[in-house]
């Protein structure tokens, strides 16, 4: 009767384990970055980003965030900043999340969009950026919950 009640134990423990290591963004989280924007259709470099960004998710996905960075290029040239807004997490559309993979993406109403895998616990958001699916950020970017 104890190794039934030790294994039935075992097993819930590793089960919430399992499902609280893949679970979807909340809070905040920020990164800093630096890469090369590149012109998928012709290979040729666009631009140069050097970012620190910030993001808080609301319970239900939805997002604000902020970057504050210095670019030369086809975004423009010098210091900037700029706010975004993400949609909430929803089966399909600008948002979505894979609890069984914990992978993601979401497009941000600036046009850019954001594919990720979640990891630690929720701790971590890694991937990159592309827009409108000509322009791929070379570079990973790592967002750390604050």
């Amino acid at each position: 009767m104890n190794k039934i009640t030790v294994f039935i134990a075992l097993t819930l423990i590793a089960t919430l384990n399992a499902n609280a290591a893949c679970t979807k963004p909340s809070g905040s989280y920020a990164s800093t970055f630096a890469g090369n924007w590149v012109d998928t259709n012709s290979s040729s470099i666009v631009a140069v980003t050097s970012t620190t960004s910030t993001i808080t998710f609301a319970t239900n996905g939805s997002a604000t965030g902020l970057e504050v960075g210095k670019r030369v290029g086809i975004f423009g040239v010098g210091q900037y900043s700029s706010s975004f807004t993400i949609p909430a997490i929803a089966s399909t559309g600008n948002h979505t999340f894979d609890t069984t993979s914990c992978r993601g993406y979401f497009t941000t109403n600036n046009g850019r969009r954001y594919v990720y895998v979640m990891s630690n616990s929720g701790a971590k958001l890694s991937g990159t950026y592309y827009t409108n699916d000509n322009y791929l950020l070379l570079s990973n970017v790592l967002f750390e919950k604050i």
